[in-house]
């Protein structure tokens, strides 16, 4: 889950709203790339703990911008998931959190 990692990763370390929920994104990821049972519900964790984090430190709304644009990006290549585009998105959430 090379890209989901890097987008959970991004949005722990920096710090899903409107439109996708941590479990649909996951679940598209995990269709794509293939997950077990654990790993499904450690990446729901994951986004919703940084959803949490994002909210605590009032960047809310970049949180669900960012989300919101990986999950219209998301694309399953190969068994592989692609989310280019959101670079925008990304740097302003770290701008804020």
């Amino acid at each position: 889950m090379n890209a989901f990692r890097l987008f959970a990763s991004a949005l722990t370390i920096a710090a899903l709203g409107c439109g996708s929920s941590p479990s649909s994104i996951c679940s598209e990821v995990c269709d794509c790339e293939g997950c077990s049972d654990t790993e499904l519900d450690d990446c729901v964790d994951n986004l919703e703990d940084a959803e949490k984090k994002a909210d605590d430190e009032g960047c809310g709304d970049q949180y669900s911008d960012l989300s919101a644009c990986f999950a219209d990006q998301l694309e399953c290549r190969d068994g592989d998931i692609d989310a280019d585009g959101c670079d925008s998105e990304e740097d302003l959430l770290e701008d804020c959190l």
